[in-house]
């Protein structure tokens, strides 16, 4: 599964269960790149699809701590995500585990997590990635150029996709 975001792949991605959880990464690397208001643009427009699909979709933002935004319900999430990137918390990035065991409560069960992340590999992650498999919840890394897809690959267990 790699390739260039559409929404039509990101449809097909999307667990049964039609629910899903945005992840947002704030970290310094995603903060202060030039790419910010391109995946601010992704996570709205892949989020709008979704949900003009009938998906319920929630936000989770993270950088040294994770944070919900939007629990997943029928409500738009736009709002959520546009806030996210209005007040990012550029202090490092140990909450991605954190922030996908957020994403699984959420799911309450089978679901999506779409991770928009530059992907940094970290052995923890990728055991939580893991873990969420077993769980029935299918965890989809959202990067862009410039990212490290070995990184993408490694953490997320091939699970990813490069926009830009």
């Amino acid at each position: 599964m790699v390739g260039s975001i559409h929404p039509q792949q990101v449809q097909s991605i999307l667990n049964p269960t039609n629910r899903a959880v945005v992840v947002l990464d704030t970290s310094g690397s995603r903060a202060f790149s030039n790419e910010w208001g391109n995946i601010e643009s992704d996570a709205l427009t892949i989020s709008g699809d979704l949900e003009a699909q009938g998906a319920n979709v929630g936000v989770v933002g993270f950088s040294c701590n994770a944070d919900v935004y939007k629990n997943v319900n029928s409500v738009s999430s736009a709002g959520m995500i546009q806030a996210v990137f209005e007040h990012p918390r550029a202090e490092g990035s140990d909450g991605l585990s954190s922030a996908l065991h957020l994403a699984a409560s959420m799911l309450g069960g089978t679901g999506t997590v779409l991770v928009f992340t530059d992907g940094m590999a970290d052995p923890r992650v990728r055991a939580t990635v893991s873990n969420l498999e077993q769980q029935g919840i299918q965890v989809v890394a959202l990067g862009r150029q410039g990212d490290n897809p070995q990184d993408l690959a490694s953490t997320f267990n091939q699970a990813y996709l490069i926009a830009g």
